[in-house]
């Protein structure tokens, strides 16, 4: 089994690079690419996954990793080692369903609907990347049907990104949290409608100047930028490319500072996980998380729990004002503290308070159901996605802008898949911070004093290290002795807000 086992992690390492090089062609497309490259990056990054579909196919290195399969359960096996191989046949069962065609036609299509996005955003106008989605709803579709054993099309999308969850098991939690907080943000939102919400500075802060900040403050969680860095784009993501070079990419509003710090530190979050992943997994099938929504939490404790906590913001509140004196000097650090944390029902989901975030992924959850079930056309999104946000959150959606243009999700990927993720993040956050606060001897006292790192170390230790070695439940298991539940996200917004 040895010499079996160095073929395959030896064949693997091709893989792994082909992959990165697929993600820093994203990153370049999503950051620095001109407008009228885009035809010419669709066929690079159509060649790359040509060549890397054919290498996750091979014949040959299939036969190898059935051996090997057959092997781990007769002979005593490294938990790592099995599970190396467990999610390489996994990887490798799931891409022999995708003919090769398949494959070329979704990676050509997706650059093109990218493109399309950003010009209908900037005409504010749908319509022009209706056919983009009307094609990319078809190929979703497609997709369902080479996994037959799934019973519902968005299913094989959700085992992709989250693994072991189901449209089927979503259900219940999702049910759960509607029923919750929906009367919950309507009962907050009325007590703090009492208490006017502070109106931070108007004044124009330079996005280079924002761009210091958010990268201070990336050092400080222990980002390293060695091996890392950050840039601007239309919306905030962190590349998968490797623990070695991990990218992260913010938004800046030159009237909203907090715009491009909470971006920041969500993307941070995502930053810390890749290069806290043990670098002996890197360039094996366990260089990243089993789960998005695992990886989300990561990012959302970050960003809401600890950003939006007032330990954090008695240290960073004098050291903002400093930073941008005089904008922040008339302020108190009770002004900031409120305004981080008003709740409102507003359009964009980015932008959303704790309170409401959840009820933005519950809408997409149904729509994108709704049109892969082929219960909505298209064409009628906007009204469906409007009628929606009037039923949870109580708002009148202005513009495409506002409503179905706001993320890019269906329109780079398939259609489903990826928004459950945020609400398991947002669950997760909770109570992997419940767990280190009781492991801490006095967790606030810590953020108080700014030790940023010795989080990323605790968070390094228990959960990024472990890259995919661990499913989801067997990490929240050893983490916080208990299995996934929405009541600690729900007893900690009722206790941070009522």
């Amino acid at each position: 089994m040895v010499l079996e086992f160095e073929k395959f992690k030896s064949y693997y390492k091709d893989i792994f690079h082909l992959k990165s090089i697929v993600s820093l062609l994203y990153w370049d497309q999503r950051v620095y690419l001109p407008t009228r490259s885009f035809g010419l990056r669709s066929n690079q990054i159509k060649t790359i996954k040509t060549i890397l579909h054919y290498k996750l196919t091979d014949r040959d290195y299939g036969l190898i990793l059935s051996r090997l399969f057959d092997k781990i359960n007769q002979e005593q096996c490294d938990t790592t080692d099995k599970s190396m191989i467990l999610n390489a046949k996994r990887e490798y069962d799931r891409s022999v369903r995708l003919p090769i065609g398949f494959v070329q036609q979704t990676s050509e299509h997706f650059t093109s609907s990218y493109a399309a996005w950003i010009n209908a955003r900037q005409q504010n106008d749908f319509k022009i990347v209706l056919p983009y989605l009307e094609k990319t709803i078809r190929l979703s579709q497609q997709h369902a049907e080479y996994f037959p054993e799934f019973n519902h099309p968005v299913d094989s999308l959700i085992d992709e990104w989250d693994y072991g969850f189901t449209n089927e098991n979503l259900k219940p939690i999702f049910s759960d949290l509607k029923e919750n907080l929906v009367p919950l943000a309507r009962k907050i939102i009325e007590i703090k409608s009492r208490k006017a919400n502070i109106t931070l500075p108007k004044s124009r802060i330079p996005r280079n100047k924002q761009i210091d900040f958010t990268t201070q403050l990336a050092k400080d969680m222990g980002f390293d930028f060695e091996r890392g860095r950050i840039d601007t784009t239309t919306h905030p993501f962190c590349t998968e490319a490797s623990g070695l070079d991990t990218r992260i990419a913010t938004n800046v509003d030159e009237n909203n500072l907090f715009r491009c710090l909470f971006a920041g530190m969500h993307e941070i979050g995502h930053g810390l996980y890749e290069q806290g992943i043990n670098l002996n997994l890197e360039k094996t099938p366990l260089h990243n998380s089993h789960s998005l929504g695992l990886h989300e939490s990561q990012s959302r404790l970050w960003e809401n729990i600890i950003g939006r906590g007032l330990p954090f913001w008695e240290f960073y509140f004098p050291i903002l004002q400093n930073f941008f004196s005089p904008v922040f000097d008339k302020f108190s650090l009770e002004d900031i503290y409120d305004s981080v944390n008003f709740v409102t029902n507003t359009p964009i989901r980015v932008t959303a308070d704790e309170v409401t975030y959840n009820l933005h992924i519950i809408i997409r959850r149904e729509l994108e159901c709704l049109l892969l079930e082929g219960h909505i056309n298209p064409k009628n999104l906007p009204e469906a996605w409007n009628a929606l946000y009037k039923k949870y959150l109580n708002i009148e959606i202005k513009n495409d802008l506002q409503g179905v243009l706001q993320d890019v999700h269906w329109y780079s990927n398939f259609m489903g898949g990826l928004f459950q993720s945020y609400t398991l993040g947002n669950l997760l956050s909770v109570q992997i911070y419940n767990a280190m606060y009781k492991s801490f001897a006095d967790l606030s006292n810590t953020i108080r004093k700014g030790n940023l790192k010795d989080i990323t170390h605790w968070l390094t230790k228990n959960i990024h290290s472990h890259g995919g070695i661990y499913s989801v439940d067997e990490i929240l298991q050893e983490v916080t002795g208990d299995k996934l539940k929405t009541q600690p996200l729900i007893d900690y917004l009722n206790a941070k807000y009522l």
